[in-house]
């Protein structure tokens, strides 16, 4: 579906005009290093890693460490430090550090928070760490369930886990 290459390319042309504008550390810069990195998951993850990592330079410098900004993007280059890498380890330091800086920034009970436990229940599953893949899958679902969230995709999502978990359990 759609024409990544020409998604990277017209982002790149747009990004091109930004540091023309507004030079290297502007929101509007960050925002385009972020956009092609998204867009680059499927055509260069390698890339994608990079991209990411200059538009979070950006937003260090802009938001400080600690914003929820900030934690989203850690928790995209963790995403694709699993996916695309299978690099386990470095997933889970970049997505701890967006629990870190969720738990900060909303308290313990809040679904950011909750989503993250729940992406790194799958990264420790697939690590093969199942006690802390159960362990951290549960966290997710239990704060969802405290706080009466019920978006169904990542009720969804903590479930899938949890019974991701149980699957490997059994193998």
């Amino acid at each position: 579906m759609g024409d990544k290459s020409k998604a990277k390319e017209y982002s790149e042309k747009g990004l091109k005009i930004c540091l023309e504008l507004y030079g290297e550390h502007h929101s509007t810069v960050a925002f385009y290093y972020l956009s092609i990195g998204y867009v680059c998951r499927r055509i260069d993850s390698k890339k994608s890693i990079d991209y990411y990592e200059k538009g979070l330079k950006i937003c260090r410098e802009i938001y400080g460490e600690h914003h929820p900004f900030v934690s989203s993007i850690y928790g995209n280059i963790g995403e694709v430090y699993l996916d695309h890498f299978g690099d386990c380890k470095k997933a889970i330091e970049y997505i701890e550090k967006s629990i870190h800086i969720d738990m900060e920034c909303y308290g313990e009970h809040h679904t950011s928070v909750a989503s993250n436990y729940i992406l790194i229940g799958k990264v420790y599953n697939t690590f093969g760490d199942i006690k802390k893949a159960f362990q951290d899958s549960e966290m997710g679902l239990k704060i969802f369930n405290e706080i009466d969230f019920y978006h169904q995709s990542d009720v969804v999502k903590s479930l899938n886990s949890i019974g991701n978990a149980y699957a490997t359990l059994g193998n």
